[in-house]
């Protein structure tokens, strides 16, 4: 969980630290929506503040549940990472007495906690080049640097590099291959031009995609749509 705060708006987002089915992470998201709705509710009682909670992914089949999160505006099918942003107004949070601001409340709570789990789940080995991979996979539109994905993970970027390469990869080939598995499928399904493909793929002119896409599969992409419509 990452918070920060956004001209007059505290942002608070969610990402998945480790490799889970997109299923699994959208249901995750949805009961830490219902926490946080639970939690602002008994915080602000009756003074309860309206807030924007952009999740990723179309609206579900059953949006009409959400109609009991009052106060919460519901946007779906987000730009960027896969993550689960809630906007507040900083006013009213500002003015509002957070539990766990007072230090000594905190180092109380930490005290609970099982200090073994802790350490475990610190130094739990992770597959960073699946996780990589997944967050890449799972982003709409601009790709997260490799600077981005290191603070998510709470590691350094030169960190996270180290992690991959120990694992033979590398986060500009994770990258590449992700961006040329979307520029399949868009061509696959026929609906953009080679242009549109290049554009949203972030290539400052087509040439360079096309030259790009044909030497990675040794065919222009125009070559790949008329193959895979002919099949």
């Amino acid at each position: 969980m990452h918070t920060r705060l956004v001209g007059g708006l505290y942002e608070v987002c969610w990402y998945p630290t480790h490799v889970v089915p997109y299923d699994v992470m959208t249901l995750a998201y949805d009961l830490m929506l219902m926490s946080f709705h639970t939690w602002a509710q008994s915080l602000w009682r009756d003074q309860m503040a309206s807030f924007d909670a952009y999740l990723p992914g179309p609206p579900p089949a059953d949006r009409h549940r959400y109609s009991e999160l009052k106060m919460a505006r519901l946007h779906f099918g987000q730009e960027g990472l896969p993550a689960l942003r809630i906007l507040v107004d900083a006013k009213v949070v500002d003015s509002t007495a957070m539990p766990m601001a007072d230090a000594k409340h905190l180092a109380e709570i930490t005290k609970r906690l099982d200090v073994k789990l802790l350490h475990h789940l610190r130094q739990e080995k992770r597959d960073w080049k699946a996780w990589v991979t997944m967050m890449l996979t799972e982003t709409q539109g601009r790709l997260p640097t490799l600077d981005e994905l290191a603070k998510i993970a709470s590691t350094s970027t030169s960190t996270l590099a180290r992690h991959l390469a120990a694992q033979g990869a590398s986060y500009r080939d994770l990258a590449s291959e992700v961006q040329h598995e979307r520029a399949c499928q868009w061509l696959r399904e026929g609906h953009l031009q080679v242009n549109d493909v290049a554009n949203l793929l972030g290539y400052t002119n087509s040439a360079n995609f096309i030259r790009a896409f044909k030497a990675r599969t040794g065919m222009s992409p125009g070559q790949y749509a008329r193959q895979q419509a002919n099949e």
